[in-house]
């Protein structure tokens, strides 16, 4: 019966048997490139052989109907969340979510708790915080602008907050309307119209791509031209979340002008390892970090 129903409300082909345990990836349409089954598979197929990572693809009228029927079956362990739901799952879970998904209201993974519901965490943002500081160490005093504020520009926001001291500053460009004041730990953000990019760049240490600029039909574009770019003084720092392409047009403008600068490619495989730590909990006490991670990138060179 869940079968039958899983396979009228997906839009691929499903292949997990009758009472199979399994995990998944939720999107609109998962099968076709997404990383996350490569990558949790890897390390599953090592470790735990009688479960996979297979992909859901689901039209936005059926969503609702998707989550009910996973929540219904403890053969679902949860998995990934893609675009464009992470938003939806979150309101689906209500509370059921970690503390800083309640600040983000977004939710990329889902594990089944101890009492069988299903429960939100949102591995974006600790992946991008995770990946930067790797790189750059401390950002406790740096002035950062970040540009996009949908579901991976709040969990950005969210995470790298966290960080900053109470002089250092944070501005988020966006074009949405009306958005309510935002604080994270007693600090408050500050919302600019993209008009007002030319007055923050100068100011800023660390500029973050959160928008989809630079990806998909939009691969030919930088969400920010060239002239301001060119402002950013030269110690500063541009990290775009954006994986693939590697070099997207924000990177190579980037280059161009001597800036220092990172993409999402690191960000993106710490986001699988922890949601991959959140979900099957079974492997925490064999495998670490630093293991998942060592696997998954072999699954990728390959």
């Amino acid at each position: 019966m869940f079968l039958d129903e899983l396979r009228n409300i997906s839009e691929n082909k499903i292949t997990i048997e009758k009472n199979e345990k399994f995990t998944a990836i939720i999107g609109l349409n998962s099968s076709n490139g997404a990383r996350s089954p490569k990558l949790w598979n890897s390390v599953l197929s090592k470790f735990e052989p009688n479960l996979k990572m297979i992909a859901l693809d689901v039209q936005k009228k059926n969503i609702i109907k998707l989550l009910e029927s996973l929540q219904s079956n403890a053969n679902y362990l949860g998995g990934a969340v893609a675009a464009p739901y992470k938003e939806v799952v979150y309101d689906f879970l209500k509370n059921n979510v970690d503390a800083e998904v309640g600040l983000i209201k977004a939710v990329n993974n889902i594990s089944r708790g101890k009492n069988g519901r299903l429960y939100g965490h949102n591995t974006d943002g600790e992946a991008s915080l995770a990946a930067f500081k790797k790189n750059y160490k401390s950002i406790k005093d740096k002035n950062i602008l970040i540009m996009g504020y949908g579901g991976v520009g709040k969990a950005v926001t969210a995470y790298f907050m966290k960080e900053l001291s109470n002089s250092a500053k944070l501005n988020i460009l966006t074009t949405k309307q009306n958005i309510e004041k935002v604080t994270f730990n007693n600090k408050s953000i500050t919302f600019k119209n993209w008009n007002s990019i030319n007055d923050l760049i100068k100011n800023t240490d660390i500029l973050i791509n959160c928008t989809d600029i630079g990806w998909n039909d939009k691969i030919d574009r930088s969400p920010i031209e060239a002239n301001v770019l060119k402002s950013l003084k030269k110690e500063s720092i541009v990290y775009d979340i954006i994986y693939d392409p590697v070099e997207t047009e924000l990177i190579r403008l980037s280059k161009k002008f001597g800036l220092e600068n990172m993409n999402g490619e690191k960000m993106n495989i710490y986001q699988a390892v922890f949601a991959f730590q959140n979900t099957i909990k079974s492997l925490n006490e064999i495998l670490n970090i630093n293991d998942i991670e060592k696997i998954m990138l072999g699954a990728l060179s390959k």
